[in-house]
């Protein structure tokens, strides 16, 4: 029985819960969902960010910018003008940072236009935070917490199921 409950929990999370905090004013959270790149890396395919109100940050909720590129570099560009963000959607999710220098990008659209958040990683425990327009950045720390899928913990609940069903069937026994 313990082992049916560690194999649901040790499986692979495509979703994953993102915080950022500058420790002050500036904090954000969210959620990407991922694609498997078969390296130790993931793609984030979709996703949300939502940057607090009371910050540096322009608050809101952002959506994730698709890569047309796949797993490589690409650059979003302010539609406002004054330059734009490398990006490449990666995580990491064994590494510290969990995202590199290129990082992830989010994008909404606003009374003020379109405006996009990148996050990405310097190093250990360093993260930078960087919205547009109008140019912001925000050093801070991040988190990534695995999201254990639904269908794995069903699966883990099925694998229980025998155990239950022979511990009443030696029940009903005992009391006939």
């Amino acid at each position: 029985m313990a082992t049916a409950l560690v194999m649901a929990v040790q499986a692979h999370a495509s979703l994953y819960n993102i915080t950022f905090t500058d420790g002050g004013l500036n904090t954000a959270s969210g959620s990407v969902s991922t694609t498997d790149n078969g390296n130790g890396s993931e793609t984030a395919v979709s996703g949300t960010l939502t940057v607090d109100p009371g910050g540096t940050l322009h608050s809101g909720t952002y959506s994730l910018l698709f890569n047309p590129n796949g797993t490589g570099y690409t650059v979003w560009y302010a539609p406002q003008g004054g330059g734009g963000f490398g990006y490449d959607n990666q995580i990491f999710p064994a590494s510290n940072p969990f995202v590199n220098g290129n990082g992830l990008m989010f994008t909404m659209t606003d009374y003020s236009g379109v405006v996009g958040v990148n996050l990405w990683g310097n190093g250990a425990n360093s993260y930078t935070e960087m919205g547009k327009p109008p140019w912001t950045l925000v050093n801070g720390n991040a988190t990534l917490t695995a999201v254990p899928e639904p269908t794995t913990m069903i699966a883990g609940a099925l694998l229980l199921l025998p155990f239950g069903a022979s511990t009443l069937r030696m029940l009903r026994r005992r009391t006939a």
